[in-house]
């Protein structure tokens, strides 16, 4: 509700803003509330605003009118009050114990008393007429948010110290320079003007300087089947050029993109393509271990209408895919394991580390508590630590369901990564990385057994298995062997399951599943 003379009555320009801010100063939420109409009656209206925290810590509260500089209020505010989810009242304010440090003037219209120059000890605050508190009911203070500094010379005329003289006179100083600026006044500003691409020229010799004659946009003319030509004009605007482009690479007769896309599914479902290196197909790049297979596949994506679920059904479904790793198991004739000791024919599974993310993933989803919410903004698991101008990422394991989301999601830092992704070969996210490289080393059994994100995901899956299975010892250890490894346990896993459980109980099982090969190693 505005408070104001019947010529500053509320517009549908007036209005309050609400910012959330990080301790680093960055913006977490933005909220423009509109005032109720104007009215010799306070009628405040009720705005609820919902957020989610993302594990950088506190958050700052910011309260401003708009539109700025108007010299008009662009609201008033009654009382501000946070809850929690489960509705617990965090924190509130009401600003009824406002510090008033003037008399008390009376409103024009309503005649309520009414301050400016005020002070609050929760809240930093600026500008000419902060705080500008009405008292609307007796004991019951609204903030009012006034925007401009229109009306300086008449608060000039009623400062009482030096030091007041000498702030306002500053004040003054500083107002008239940002009216220059809000008329227009020829400042020079840095910016990025949208623009279309220049002709591309050959440049003789590679200089700059020497530009020759022009280069309309094409293809490579190496890819046979497939005309360079993009019948475009030198001077064709930017997004002809992107959509002949991605024409031509997506086009039915361009082989290769086909080929390194089927390649490139093959090696995360095998651990290694048939063409070993999935980002180099030329001359530097490995050759395939089965070309004639590689052009089926290229052919089959094409002609399934470039389906990735239709292709990873087809590989997955294959004879080959559903071998074991075993040598044994798989009934693999001698003659191929002196042969292709590396299993380049694949006459057997390769067994694969599941990645760092799938097995963060797989921890989450086993124990139930994978937050399943998809798109928008991720989460973050370090915290920002500001020194100066400097930024410093420290890693954090935050709690709540918001931090379960799929590993996808979580918030890149180039300058500190997770202790527990890291272990287990998660590449540096500043560095492209086409294949992994995949170790086998004692600080990621130490990581797996002794991280808090183990250690709690291995409790919540004691509890899930306790809520779901009987309550005989055996029924538990069964549900849980299925949850983990996807099958029963044998009569002797169930018997020193349960004496470990008897012993050290339920959790600690949980432990030591997560924590077996039988769950980290895709055989």
């Amino acid at each position: 509700s505005v408070w104001a003379s019947i010529d500053q009555a509320t517009t549908a320009n007036d209005g309050v803003i609400v910012r959330l801010r990080r301790k680093d100063g960055s913006l977490l939420l933005k909220r423009e509330l509109k005032s109720a109409p104007w009215s010799r009656q306070p009628k405040y209206r009720p705005h609820i605003i919902a957020y989610t925290g993302d594990g950088s810590g506190a958050v700052t509260i910011e309260v401003s009118p708009t539109p700025l500089l108007s010299g008009r209020f662009g609201g008033a505010i009654d009382d501000i009050v946070l809850r929690d989810q489960e509705q617990r009242e965090i924190f509130s304010e009401t600003f009824d114990d406002v510090l008033h440090r003037r008399a008390a003037r009376k409103q024009a219209e309503t005649q309520a008393p009414i301050h400016f120059g005020s002070d609050a000890k929760r809240w930093r605050h600026s500008g000419v007429n902060s705080l500008h508190a009405v008292e609307h009911e007796k004991g019951n203070w609204a903030l009012q948010l006034f925007g401009g500094f229109s009306d300086i010379k008449s608060i000039v005329s009623q400062v009482e110290t030096d030091d007041e003289k000498q702030l306002q006179s500053r004040l003054q100083m500083l107002t008239s320079r940002f009216e220059e600026l809000a008329v227009g006044v020829n400042v020079p500003v840095f910016t990025v003007l949208p623009s279309q691409p220049e002709a591309m020229r050959i440049f003789v010799r590679g200089d700059v300087r020497t530009p020759g004659e022009r280069v309309v946009p094409g293809g490579l003319r190496a890819i046979r089947k497939l005309s360079p030509d993009f019948q475009l004009a030198p001077d064709e605007p930017e997004s002809q050029r992107r959509l002949k482009l991605a024409r031509w690479i997506t086009d039915a007769d361009n082989g290769p993109f086909h080929r390194v896309i089927v390649n490139r599914v093959w090696h995360h479902h095998f651990g290694r393509g048939i063409v070993e290196t999935p980002s180099d197909f030329g001359f530097g790049g490995g050759r395939p271990s089965h070309p004639d297979l590689l052009d089926w596949l290229a052919r089959s994506f094409r002609d399934d209408g470039y389906s990735l679920k239709r292709l990873h059904r087809l590989i997955l479904s294959s004879a080959t895919y559903q071998q074991s790793s075993s040598p044994s198991g798989n009934k693999s004739p001698p003659a191929a394991r002196r042969a292709d000791q590396e299993n380049r024919r694949l006459w057997r599974q390769n067994p694969r580390r599941m990645d760092a993310e799938t097995l963060r993933d797989s921890v989450l989803a086993v124990a139930g508590q994978l937050n399943r919410q998809q798109f928008g903004p991720g989460y973050r698991d370090v915290r920002i630590d500001t020194v100066g101008s400097a930024h410093y990422y420290v890693a954090i394991d935050p709690i709540g369901e918001q931090f379960n989301r799929r590993t996808i999601y979580r918030w890149q830092v180039r300058g500190e990564r997770s202790a527990l992704l890291e272990s287990f070969d998660c590449p540096d996210p500043s560095t492209s990385t086409p294949r992994r490289n995949v170790t086998t080393t004692a600080s990621q059994a130490l990581s797996q057994w002794n991280h808090s994100f183990i250690a709690r995901m291995a409790k919540q899956l004691a509890a899930r298995v306790e809520r779901d299975a009987g309550e005989s010892s055996a029924e538990r250890i069964q549900l849980m062997w299925r949850l983990v490894h996807g099958r029963p346990a044998s009569a002797v896993e169930v018997e020193q399951a349960s004496t470990l459980v008897d012993e050290h109980g339920l959790a600690l099982l949980g432990r030591v599943l997560l924590n077996s090969n039988e769950f980290i190693w895709i055989e």
